[in-house]
């Protein structure tokens, strides 16, 4: 993405910073709020008979797509990080209408985007498909990821908004 853009050095610089706190940051809360929640994912809740539901029974034989981590199922690390980087996109630019493409070391092969929200929609369904997460936990993350990058803004890029171009918040071509 970086690599094909006309903009100058310093603001591909600034816009790569950008990300790459967002993406800290988001992590780090959500990683701290995982602590609070406590969830179990959704292997756990399949392969075990203890949600009190008569509806469901568990299927001990069931075994996620692939594998599971070993934390807390909520709120969801990627949709946390995905969302706050995309939503620092999307001030950045000024615009939803970001071209981009993403390459996946899962699946070997580069998807190719003209806005951040359908790589989200594919990171939800990735995660959920996989096994590793519920629905609640995806599209959480990815609302609240969505309004952190505001506050950020307000206290981290002060500096950033006052030299000219590549600002946040600013249309460019």
């Amino acid at each position: 993405m970086f690599a094909t853009t006309n903009a100058p050095f310093v603001d591909q610089a600034r816009l790569l910073a950008m990300l790459w706190v967002a993406h800290a940051d988001a992590v780090d809360t959500c990683f701290d709020s995982k602590c609070v929640y406590l969830a179990w994912r959704p292997g756990s809740a399949i392969n075990l008979d203890g949600d009190g539901n008569d509806v469901t029974t568990a299927d001990p034989a069931r075994t996620p797509v692939v594998p599971t981590p070993n934390h807390p199922e909520y709120p969801a690390a990627h949709g946390c990080a995905s969302g706050a980087m995309a939503e620092i996109l999307r001030l950045y630019y000024g615009t939803d209408d970001v071209s981009f493409g993403f390459t996946s070391n899962v699946t070997a092969s580069t998807h190719h985007f003209t806005t951040t929200d359908p790589l989200l929609d594919e990171v939800v369904v990735a995660r959920i498909a996989g096994g590793m997460h519920f629905r609640t936990a995806m599209t959480e993350a990815r609302r609240s990821a969505r309004a952190w990058p505001t506050g950020w803004r307000r206290t981290h890029s002060r500096n950033a908004e006052r030299r000219g171009p590549g600002r946040m918040g600013e249309n460019r071509p």
